[in-house]
């Protein structure tokens, strides 16, 4: 999997809530799975520095009994322990960024389906176009209710 740029994809995803189309909604998706693979990766490699961190614990404590020995291996626990539960919590974000984005998506694509199906019943073409493009209008204003008005008239 190629590298992404985190800057460069938080901008994306901000530009989809702003400008909607599938071409910036399928964009963003592959961004957010990519980013929820490495914060899965990251929640692996931070499960396997705890349990490293709790051995080197057990190991300090049984090579030298100290109080100060134990606060060393028990503060880098509670480092590793913080480290995995922020990536989970990103992960739990990410996950509800992409389901929220699927199910845009696919309000979009039935909008999109309704209007393909509803054109060619319309004697004139003109009323059902302006018919169609205030439909679509409205379904974004209610898929993205946050997202600036455009000015295209």
């Amino acid at each position: 999997m190629n590298k992404r740029d985190w800057q460069a994809d938080c901008e994306l995803i901000a530009m989809c809530r702003y400008e909607p189309n599938l071409k910036n909604v399928n964009k963003t998706l592959d961004a957010l799975v990519y980013w929820m693979d490495e914060c899965a990766a990251e929640k692996d490699r931070a499960d396997i520095a705890q349990l490293e961190a709790e051995k080197w614990r057990l190991d300090a404590f049984r090579k030298n009994p100290t109080q100060d020995a134990y606060d060393a291996a028990c503060a880098a626990l509670h480092k590793h322990r913080e480290r995995a539960d922020k990536a989970e919590q990103h992960s739990v974000e990410l996950c509800k960024q992409i389901l929220d984005t699927e199910r845009r998506e696919q309000k979009l694509k039935e909008a999109l389906e309704h209007c393909i199906k509803q054109y060619p019943q319309w004697d004139s073409k003109e009323i059902a176009g302006t018919l169609m493009i205030d439909y679509m209008e409205n379904v974004l204003s209610i898929l993205y209710p946050d997202t600036k008005e455009d000015d295209t008239d």
